[in-house]
């Protein structure tokens, strides 16, 4: 009989290895959704845009479209300007986030398996982070390029070691060491994405527990909250939106940071509360196979079995989530005059928080979202049930058993969920050929191909320059979109087309051309697609791409 399980364990897990290697392949093809650009313009272009930062909305109706710095964020600034130099192409995106992904997933095994101690194989931790990891399409949500990547990558250093109720006496020099790269850390993170301030009581906890010198952790605490209120204060500033009513409006609809009085607080809570009835409302529901996905970032699902199946992993998911979170707090209760494990219980409740936190001061969530949501969550089950291992003083024999054929349902789901992905995404690789061919995915209106971007680089400097467009002048405002961006990554705080789009965001914009007259744009290069309709009959076309010249005041 053991034999049979050992068998059946190992070829089960070689199995969730191969199809892991073939789901990262078709990750490799998977188009640049235009948030991974969009987020490397706001955070990555300090010097080329006249040493400013970016409003986060990048809608220029909003009101001033550029702001100064504070001189303390200054530093994470200018990282994340040399990050964004090395990405020049699509490509160079999507290498950038599957390769992240990799070592955040590598770092994860390592932390786990340290705080183990090996009372858990390490193959056996690898296997439920590859399994977790492949479930539905988290695959395609863990390679975007978005800020979650560096949100999770910095929460698991600062969460997992807290997991271990051991404590040491470090030397002068390691505990210094330790306060500059926590706060480093703690300063990248924090300046990556407004949601970081939801962490800042992990990161406070792991400044008081891993740093052994008393003084130092408090005096680190004192700066990362100054820090966190200067950056909180940054965001809420490039956020804001006072110059377009509509668009003003909508954001406190829909943002509890915008929400100036009580009778927009009634609108919002109770537009929440109306969210909640709905299963995307939970975060849970985005990485599962379904028939829509925020934007066409990815395909649908089309088949029947892949949305039942969705639908089964949606609620396994959902009671896991519910039973882990009882277990918490049952656990808790039950050993609360225990304090060997309270830091434990402590950095566990602070990623619920995080989760608390994110579910109540958003109201429209979206699929991107999971990519960090997700693992949180992963991490506070995995905190608790490692916790509950070590205090259970009974039936220790049932919690085993339990883990065992949670581990094989791991598995199973994960082959599922991958033969699945494969299946459905593989004939956008080599049937339709649609993740292959340079330049805009059919089905995925906000995405452009990884592949043959030198071929189209020629094409559309020949396209802008008929309309009097050369990137060695640095143009002002211009009109790109995400696949002209690249030719254009040098010109003066550019406009983004998605962002004036009279179908998207656009649709609540003032008019366009005075807009664009007001800022004196260097005019538009983009897909043809793209132009506007009231602009069209103006528009040089050049192939797929459409220029128009600089907009200027008009003189009488």
């Amino acid at each position: 009989m053991k034999q049979a399980v050992y068998f059946f364990e190992k070829y089960l897990s070689l199995l969730v290895v191969i199809l892991a290697i073939a789901t990262v392949s078709v990750c490799f093809f998977f188009p640049v959704y235009t948030d991974e650009i969009a987020w490397k313009v706001i955070l990555g272009r300090y010097w080329a845009d006249g040493n400013k930062a970016l409003a986060q909305s990048l809608i220029p109706s909003c009101g001033p479209y550029a702001y100064s710095v504070p001189l303390i964020l200054l530093p994470f600034r200018i990282f994340y300007q040399w990050i964004n130099h090395f990405l020049t192409t699509p490509l160079s995106i999507r290498l950038f986030g599957i390769s992240t992904a990799l070592v955040t997933l590598f770092i994860i095994w390592k932390l786990f398996s340290d705080v183990t101690h090996n009372s858990i194989k390490n193959k056996t931790i690898a296997l439920c982070i590859i399994a977790f990891a492949t479930l539905g399409v988290m695959p395609f949500m863990l390679i975007i390029s978005r800020p979650e990547q560096i949100l999770l990558l910095c929460i698991t250093i600062f969460f997992i070691p807290l997991l271990n109720n051991t404590k040491k006496n470090d030397s002068l020099f390691r505990t210094g060491r330790n306060a500059m790269s926590l706060l480093i850390l703690a300063g990248i993170m924090l300046t990556a994405h407004p949601k970081a301030i939801f962490a800042l009581p992990l990161v406070l906890l792991s400044f008081y527990r891993l740093i052994t010198l008393r003084i130092l952790s408090f005096i680190c605490i004192f700066v990362i909250v100054i820090f966190s209120a200067i950056q909180f204060n940054d965001w809420s500033t490039r956020w804001s939106c006072d110059s377009n009513p509509i668009m003003a409006a909508y954001l406190r609809y829909v943002n509890l940071s915008e929400v100036k009085n009580i009778t927009e607080f009634k609108v919002y809570f109770f537009a929440l509360l109306k969210s909640l009835t709905h299963a995307k409302g939970w975060y849970i529901y985005f990485i599962v196979p379904k028939m829509w996905y925020v934007s066409n970032m990815i395909p649908p699902y089309t088949t029947q079995l892949a949305l039942q199946f969705g639908n089964l992993l949606f609620y396994l998911l959902t009671g896991v989530v519910i039973i882990s979170f009882s277990v918490f707090v049952f656990n808790f209760i039950k050993n609360r005059k225990d304090n060997s494990y309270l830091i434990s219980y402590l950095a566990i409740a602070s990623l619920w928080f995080f989760y608390l936190a994110s579910l109540i001061t958003r109201i429209d969530k979206n699929d991107y979202e999971s990519a960090l949501i997700l693992p949180l969550l992963a991490f506070a089950v995995s905190g608790t049930l490692y916790i509950l291992e070590r205090t259970l003083k009974s039936n220790k024999q049932f919690y085993y058993y339990t883990m065992r054929m949670s581990f094989y349902g791991l598995l199973i789901f994960s082959i599922i969920s991958q033969f699945i992905l494969i299946i459905t995404y593989t004939p956008y690789i080599f049937v339709m050929e649609d993740w292959k061919r340079p330049g805009y995915p059919r089905t995925q209106h906000f995405s452009v191909s990884n592949f043959g971007y030198n071929q189209l680089r020629s094409k559309i400097t020949e396209a802008a320059e008929k309309c009097g467009i050369r990137a060695s002048n640095h143009p002002h405002h211009l009109v790109v979109d995400e696949l002209t961006y690249f030719n254009f990554r040098d010109s003066y705080q550019p406009f983004f087309m998605t962002y004036l789009d009279e179908n998207g965001w656009g649709r609540n914009q003032l008019d366009l051309t005075t807009l664009l007259i007001h800022y004196r744009s260097a005019g538009i290069i983009v897909g043809c697609q793209w132009i506007p309709t009231a602009l069209r009959n103006q528009a040089i076309h050049d192939g797929k791409f459409c220029c128009l010249p600089a907009f200027k005041k008009k003189t009488t």
